[in-house]
């Protein structure tokens, strides 16, 4: 039973992490858009970004340069999580 039990919970550790990580890219994916979106945008623009669950107005300008980082950030994260999905889907820690 103890073998079993192992391998139910490597499989849902699994699970967990390859839905975050489509979860990730899903986020890279919105990213992406909104960034090509904005880069057709005048720069001095309004816009509203979504901050700590608070929306706040900036600039095109002063937004662009952060959803690229952020947006690299998540890129990060996801290299940083497939490696662990494919280890844990193969048992291997």
């Amino acid at each position: 039973m103890l073998v079993v039990a192992t391998f139910q919970r490597m499989r849902q550790e699994q699970r967990s992490m390859a839905s975050k990580a489509a979860e990730l890219e899903m986020d890279i994916n919105e990213h992406s858009l909104v960034i090509e979106t904005l880069k057709e945008v005048d720069p001095s623009r309004k816009c509203y970004r979504l901050v700590g669950g608070v929306l706040v107005e900036r600039t095109v300008k002063e937004v662009l340069p952060a959803l690229e980082n952020n947006k690299e950030q998540l890129f990060f994260r996801l290299m940083g999580l497939k490696p662990k999905v494919f280890c844990c889907a193969a048992g291997v820690y």
